[in-house]
């Protein structure tokens, strides 16, 4: 069984608390608090990647992301803030892939230490990220589909294309 007493659950967000901005993503927080809590044998971390923009690109809301700290602790859980390369406005398309990139080794790293799911928030680009990775490492992992990654982000043929494959046990 996957979950005795060593798994651990990595939530795979974009949306996640951090010192530096306290509201952001609460509900994952709050949701993930409340299941983990009716299961006290599973661990738990999260990986919230970070946009990394290029200096004459940091409008006020970037100027923030670079504020976050690489790690914190964050209501007794452990967050990870892997960067990754981001284009504002540009490459939408490309989010996924340097997402996975930018927290690769850090899961990698992860799951080599004990059994390791994924669960992702939101399809695009955190679900498709975390089912590359997962699918790489050969680890399983679940998505939760929220709102916006689903009727307005979707409407790009490639990105929905990208959803629906990350959805599928069989990525062929």
């Amino acid at each position: 069984m996957l979950f005795r007493s060593s798994g651990l659950v990595l939530t795979f967000t974009n949306l996640f608390p951090s010192v530096v901005m306290p509201t952001h993503g609460v509900f994952v927080r709050e949701r993930m608090s409340r299941l983990l809590a009716m299961r006290p044998q599973w661990r738990w971390q999260v990986i919230a990647p970070v946009p990394e923009v290029a200096w004459c690109f940091r409008s006020q809301q970037y100027r923030r992301w670079h504020a976050v700290p690489k790690s914190e602790q964050h209501g007794g859980v452990l967050v990870h803030h892997p960067r990754y390369r981001h284009w504002p406005g540009l490459s939408l398309r490309r989010q996924a892939d340097a997402m996975a990139r930018g927290a690769r080794q850090l899961v990698r790293e992860l799951a080599a230490e004990r059994p390791v799911v994924l669960d992702a928030h939101y399809l695009w680009p955190d679900g498709v990220a975390a089912s590359i990775l997962a699918r790489e490492l050969g680890i399983p992992y679940v998505l939760t589909a929220r709102g916006t990654d689903v009727n307005v982000v979707a409407c790009d043929r490639v990105v929905a294309d990208r959803d629906r494959k990350s959805t599928r046990l069989n990525s062929s």
